[in-house]
């Protein structure tokens, strides 16, 4: 048996990692973070003509002035989310002119790469050139997104095309001997790097920081991080520097040792060891990311980003009091931060403190009229709440916002297969497989419906996707054994299924309600009444199994009992029998 309620399916854990997908990418966040100049170039005009607006500001406090101080270029992962609103808003509230425009949306590109979005970036830089191609930030940004994708050839192009306007530009060269060393051409990149140290001394230190075709760097890479130090002898600022280019390399280990040394000279160096947590988080380490943070706090008590970062660490290790004490420090700092809203409100509803759950997730949208996330964490809450007509339009809302949200459309289809709306669940779990064909919500939630429908082959086609890429879940496990028991067919592999679903997960009642399903199949009363009877202990009011039971009963000559199990069957679910009719299994 798969559900959750009948016959729904178990809506997403709002407990599990952050949802939101990365791309991994080595380089973007330090060409962020080391460029501060990084999307300076040639922006053009700022957004300043007021045009006309199109639709009514969401509240008093988005005037044209304000959203066009906060959508700027420079972004990093602190307030890159306000950035993208207030660009957003822009763009969709304004007649903004060609140029305009193209700033605005060149503006929210790199907030997306700040978030590490490498395709939503790809598209702004894209509608920015096509309304200005002279818009070299845009130009150069669409250089780093295609970094991001691993699109080098693509992303030389474009740098190059900028160093073509703007010789001396640091970011854009940085960017082109990046690339270069990716593509494995180390002269182009050593001469990148030379037009780089000849511009700035400092960045002497990155001179041939590419990959000698076994991951590591190249020897002289190591003796250019000596230029630096000489050139900064005993500063702890140099060895922060060499820890954000180890970083950006994905040399982890290396990065961490220079920003030991950073605070071995600077003990109170708050930098250096947020730096050293956010090392530890790339690594998945976030026990020792959680220390560091520690030390932050230490410090700075009130230093928000080492609270958010904290709390965020805290979450993805379940740790949900220590989260929740730190967001409510964030937000009694920051009373207006939406997402750590949003983020605690997901704690409560893991914690089944509903209330608290709601309040959190209506004050973030209140926030934010255009948080897609919160949105669908709203949906999760009133899935979770058996309630799923709202939950349905929550999840409208944010595929509405977000058209290629993977996760929100996967939900929707969790909603509309708990309302019996199976066709719309096809199609949101398929599009949502298609934006990400590692999406296992989507593959488990479609073998479901098609389970539903009658469709069996295709749901076992779906189940048998889900297994190889999750070999040791068990829901997957009890699906396919659901779905074969159903079919009548493959008898011993649907047992064999069960079998293992229950070896990862004992004594599961859904499970061993399946077990019995297939049992029954096989001819084997004995058996599917003690599985049966085994799932009723665990869960007594699961009405599958008592008209199951009931069934069984009659079979083998118990017709009172069997009448008394199938009539409290429908009592729990008065469409119970015409559920099972449609299998073939009646009284």
């Amino acid at each position: 048996m798969v559900r959750a309620g009948n016959p729904g399916y178990a809506f997403p854990g709002v407990g599990d990692a952050m949802r939101t997908k990365t791309i991994v990418l080595t380089a973007a966040a330090f060409l962020i973070a080391a460029l501060p100049a990084l999307a300076a170039l040639d922006k053009g005009s700022p957004v300043t003509s007021k045009p006309e607006r199109d639709e009514p500001a969401a509240g008093p406090e988005e005037t044209f002035d304000d959203l066009a101080k906060q959508c700027v270029p420079g972004a990093d992962a602190t307030n890159a989310a306000q950035v993208i609103y207030a660009c957003t808003r822009l763009d969709n509230g304004f007649q903004l002119d060609d140029k305009n425009r193209a700033i605005a949306l060149a503006d929210r590109g790199y907030a997306y790469i700040a978030l590490e979005n490498g395709e939503r970036a790809l598209s702004d830089f894209e509608q920015a050139l096509g309304l200005d191609k002279t818009n070299m930030a845009a130009l150069k940004g669409r250089g780093v997104a295609r970094m991001m994708a691993k699109k080098f050839d693509d992303a030389v192009a474009d740098y190059t095309e900028v160093l073509s306007r703007f010789p001396a530009d640091l970011g854009t060269l940085y960017g082109l001997a990046y690339a270069e060393s990716q593509r494995g051409r180390f002269d182009a990149a050593d001469a990148a790097f030379d037009r780089l140290a000849a511009t700035d001394a400092s960045f002497a230190s990155i001179r041939a920081f590419g990959d000698d075709g076994n991951g590591k760097p190249h020897d002289d890479a190591v003796l250019s991080l000596d230029e630096l130090k000489n050139l900064k002898p005993g500063s702890p600022q140099a060895f922060l520097y060499h820890g954000a280019l180890y970083t950006s390399l994905a040399l982890y280990d290396q990065a961490l040792a220079e920003l030991d040394k950073a605070v071995a000279l600077k003990p109170d160096y708050i930098d250096a060891y947020g730096y050293r947590g956010a090392v530890h988080r790339l690594q998945k380490k976030d026990e020792a990311a959680i220390a560091e943070f520690d030390r932050v706090l230490a410090i700075k008590p009130d230093n928000i980003k080492g609270l958010n970062e904290r709390a965020r660490a805290h979450f993805r290790l379940h740790h949900w009091k220590e989260s929740l004490a730190d967001l409510d420090r964030v937000l009694a700092l920051t009373p207006q931060d939406a997402y750590s809203y949003d983020l605690r409100g997901r704690i409560h509803l893991v914690l089944e403190e509903n209330e608290a759950a709601l309040a959190d997730f209506n004050k973030a949208i209140a926030l934010k009229p255009d948080f897609e996330e919160a949105y669908v964490d709203l949906g999760l809450y009133h899935g979770a709440n058996n309630k799923y007509e709202d939950a349905e339009r929550d999840f409208d809302r944010a595929v509405t916002l977000a058209p290629d949200n993977d996760f929100a459309l996967c939900s929707r289809g969790h909603a509309r297969s708990s309302l019996g709306k199976y066709e719309e669940a096809l199609q949101d779990y398929s599009r949502s497989f298609e934006l990400d064909p590692g999406n296992s919500c989507a593959l488990n939630g479609r073998g479901n419906v098609y389970t539903e429908l009658g469709r069996y082959a295709d749901a076992v086609q779906d189940m048998n996707l889900f297994i190889e890429k999750y070999p040791e879940d068990a829901a997957a496990y009890n699906g396919r054994c659901w779905a074969r028991g159903l079919w009548n067919r493959d008898l011993d592999a649907a047992l064999a299924d069960c079998e293992k679903a229950l070896k990862l997960r004992p004594g599961v009642a859904s499970i061993l309600d399946s077990r019995g399903l297939v049992r029954f199949r096989m001819g084997d009363w004995k058996a599917a009444l003690a599985d049966f009877d085994a799932a009723l202990a665990k869960a007594p009011k699961q009405a599958a199994s008592l008209f199951m039971r009931g069934i069984v009963k009659l079979r083998t000559g118990d017709q009172q009992g069997g009448l008394a199990d199938i009539a409290a069957a429908k009592a729990l679910n008065p469409k119970i029998a015409e559920r099972y009719a449609k299998w073939g299994i009646k009284p």
